[in-house]
């Protein structure tokens, strides 16, 4: 039964995450409502050619905002993205649009660690001690710590671009002398904070209507910092 039946909808989805890992079908009736596939070539090639949608090529050289505010007139009832790497762009053109849907800055407080870990701390959590790299100079007081220190993007996923440094100085002198080796780097969009070392457990779930619907808890084996340098992860 689609989730979706109360009129015929037009709505969008960007499109970044390969199609067989979603299946939109399932939630989605393509007979019933009109929807548009934006993505890169090899991801809209993911879509099986039997389900009625339109797809639409994102141009190369333009990030995703700035290309679908060009290329679509934003008539849309809906604006879908589950890439941790789009739901700022989806929210940005929701709001550009006027389409109901998570804001820009309601979306932020699952995508800035930097926010997340201030808000998960006023609520009493104990969360690891850590700065925003281009506010840096003013936190040194309250930030200090002594050992192993991680730079990793605010926004980022799967320990992409994430480096650990054995001190907080040698993160700090990395820092000054801009020779992070990360390629584009921007301290802007780059938080440092202390290396905590123990399981990390991960908690999946579905909120409906405010209300939690049902949870699972899971241990991850290995970490994703370790995958990203070559080894197995496993959960």
């Amino acid at each position: 039964m689609s989730l979706l039946r109360r009129k015929v909808m037009k709505i969008l989805i960007l499109h970044r995450i390969p199609y067989h890992k979603i299946d939109y079908g399932r939630g989605i009736n393509h007979e019933e409502h009109d929807v548009t596939y934006f993505g890169r070539t090899e991801i809209l090639d993911s879509i099986p050619p039997s389900l009625r949608c339109e797809k639409v090529l994102r141009p190369e050289g333009q990030d995703v905002y700035e290309s679908a505010a060009n290329l679509f007139d934003g008539n849309f009832d809906f604006v879908i993205s589950l890439s941790e790497y789009e739901l700022i762009e989806a929210a940005k053109l929701r709001e550009l649009w006027g389409v109901p849907g998570p804001t820009v800055s309601q979306t932020e407080q699952v995508r800035n660690k930097v926010l997340m870990k201030a808000l998960v701390g006023a609520q009493g959590i104990r969360v690891p001690r850590n700065g925003a790299c281009h506010l840096l100079n003013y936190q040194l007081d309250s930030q200090l710590w002594s050992g192993p220190t991680v730079l990793k993007p605010v926004d980022g996923a799967s320990s992409e671009n994430v480096v650990v440094y054995p001190t907080f100085m040698e993160a700090l002198h990395v820092l000054r002398s801009g020779k992070t080796g990360i390629p584009g780097f921007d301290p802007r969009r780059y938080q440092i904070e202390e290396f905590i070392k123990g399981p990390i457990l991960h908690i999946d779930g579905l909120v409906k209507d405010g209300e939690l619907i049902t949870v699972l808890a899971s241990r991850y084996i290995g970490t994703c910092l370790q995958f990203a340098e070559g080894s197995p992860l496993g959960s």
